[in-house]
């Protein structure tokens, strides 16, 4: 989804349940904890690169999950029918 082409996000899987639309987020990503860290705090975990990190991901995720509700994302889902 671009608006103004800026990417916005994307949507993973779009499906149809029960006369419901809905939008599922899909992520596989392996995080590895500080070793000094008691693991409580999403920022102590990394991922592959340095700056993957899991509080990062989290906010991320919570943004795709708007995705549906802002005008960008309406126009996108309007256009794919």
């Amino acid at each position: 989804v671009s608006e103004n082409g800026i990417t916005r996000g994307e949507f993973d899987l779009l499906y149809r349940h029960g006369g419901q639309h809905l939008h599922l987020e899909a992520a596989v990503k392996f995080y590895l904890c500080l070793p000094d860290a008691d693991g409580s705090d999403p920022a102590h975990w990394y991922g592959p690169q340095n700056h993957d990190r899991l509080d990062l991901k989290l906010a991320k995720l919570g943004q795709q999950l708007q995705l549906a509700n802002n005008r960008a994302g309406i126009a996108a889902l309007q256009a794919a029918g």
